[in-house]
């Protein structure tokens, strides 16, 4: 009995020494000691010295303006499984203007009348990270970060007004859930890699990446346009793309479940019940191998253009599998069944 009245001294103890409690949720939040780094416990703040911030509990922006301000390099910002909340007027959940190696993490970022992150454009600014955040209903953008290489992983981004996730060259965007946003669900600029995300019911794109991107191993479906669009000299491979187009849309520019431009490597996609086309290729100098496609209301696997290449892809239920073909070159192996 002393020895379990000890432990329980001791239990109690340790959870004082920690600090703030813990927010409730799904967060990976560690308790943070007393006497490191700063607490927030009211808005807005505005952060102006490197180092480590951290919420105390959920706050509401009562007034206009942006709910945090980050305006200094090497910041950590831990929201500690807590929510920051706008209201009418109110504008970006955190704002950031040309700054480096930031981090938020860890909490959810709602109901603002601009973004739900915002970094404003400047150039050769790297590192901005958002780790397990939940971006959730705002009026604008749930992630906008006009910075080179930064990094989108783990985080939940819905029912925003503008795009889900827009990143800007260089960027890592990785195993998040992003879906019901107003336009492209993920949207990335030239060198990046979107891997391992689940992306649904956004009423433009699914993904949407310019040239020289790396797409693979997503999970895209029932997206108004493309599932995904990709820029020249990308490549597409392992991605599970399905009844998206759901608009009907006809324009070449954007339409059916994977839209390639030019001169890119589409490889061992699942493309099925897209509409219009299950892959629509609209330029020259790509090559199309070991693709499923199959139930598209349309075509399989269509040519916009000659100078293509196309191998043992499969196709099955489109109502034309390989259409215009004249002009690009069949390697063997493509088979209807």
């Amino acid at each position: 009995m002393k020895r379990l009245f000890l432990a329980l001294v001791l239990f109690m103890g340790w959870s004082w020494a920690c600090g703030e409690a813990l927010a409730q949720g799904e967060f990976y939040v560690i308790a943070v000691p007393k006497g490191v780094g700063t607490a927030i416990s009211s808005l807005p703040v505005e952060i102006s010295n490197p180092g480590f911030y951290y919420l105390t509990k959920d706050m509401t922006l009562a007034g206009g303006g942006d709910a945090i301000t980050v305006k200094t390099n090497h910041v950590t910002l831990d929201l500690m499984g807590f929510s920051i909340v706008g209201a009418m007027g109110s504008g970006n959940g955190i704002y950031m203007n040309g700054v480096a190696d930031v981090e938020i993490r860890n909490g959810t970022i709602r109901s603002f009348d601009g973004d739900g992150i915002h970094s404003q454009y400047t150039a050769n600014y790297l590192g901005l990270r958002v780790l397990n955040i939940r971006v959730v209903d705002n009026v604008g953008s749930g992630v906008f970060l006009r910075s080179k290489g930064a990094t989108v992983t783990g985080s939940s981004v819905f029912k925003n007004g503008q795009y889900g996730i827009l990143t800007d060259d260089g960027s890592v965007v990785s195993g998040n859930t992003v879906h019901n946003n107003g336009k492209d669900g993920i949207y990335v600029l030239s060198g990046s890699l979107v891997t391992g995300n689940t992306v649904f019911e956004n009423s433009h794109n699914g993904i949407d990446g310019s040239n020289a991107t790396t797409i693979t191993g997503n999970t895209v479906y029932k997206n108004s346009i493309c599932g995904i669009r990709s820029g020249r000299g990308s490549t597409i491979t392992g991605n599970t793309v399905k009844d998206n187009n759901q608009s009907d849309s006809t324009d070449s520019l954007s339409t059916g479940g994977l839209w390639v431009f030019a001169e890119s490597i589409v490889k061992g996609n699942t493309v099925a019940d897209n509409k219009i086309h299950n892959i629509y290729v609209y330029s020259w100098g790509n090559a199309i191998e070991e693709n499923l496609l199959t139930g598209s209301t349309g075509n399989g696997l269509y040519f916009q253009e000659s100078g293509n290449f196309y191998a043992n892809n499969r196709a099955s239920g489109n109502v034309v599998n390989y259409v215009n073909t004249t002009g690009n070159t069949n390697g063997g192996g493509n088979y209807s069944f």
